[in-house]
């Protein structure tokens, strides 16, 4: 059974699915459906870290090495939990420097959504 997410960005509304184990598809859909963004989870080592690559299907697919696509990495630090974000290589891709700008725009934002719910978390004390 795949997990989904709704989430808005880049003044679309969006939900991804996938199971999150190593090989499996991570498909980001718009609202009525449609595959827009399609990938695969390239490491899974949980709780501590998830790779999955990210394709835009409008565009053609560059070629992608082991490092590349989105990791999420968490660590501690002096007693503390840190999350670690990262993507992947745009100077590889045509209109690298647009699709950089658009994703950290959208960082920015999803990132602060983060940081929100983790400090005001629902039904823990």
């Amino acid at each position: 059974m795949a997990w989904a997410s709704e989430f808005a960005g880049a003044g679309h509304s969006l939900s991804i699915e996938s199971d999150w184990t190593l090989g499996s598809p991570v498909q980001w859909k718009d609202s009525q459906g449609k595959v827009i963004v399609d990938g695969r989870v390239t490491a899974a080592d949980p709780p501590t870290l998830l790779r999955f690559t990210v394709f835009d299907v409008r565009t053609q697919r560059p070629e992608a090495g082991p490092e590349d696509g989105i990791t999420f990495k968490l660590t501690e630090r002096s007693g503390k939990t840190v999350l670690w974000v990262s993507q992947g290589d745009f100077s590889t891709m045509a209109d690298g420097a647009k699709f950089r700008d658009l994703s950290a725009e959208i960082w920015d934002r999803a990132l602060a959504k983060v940081k929100w719910q983790v400090e005001h978390p629902i039904g823990y004390d």
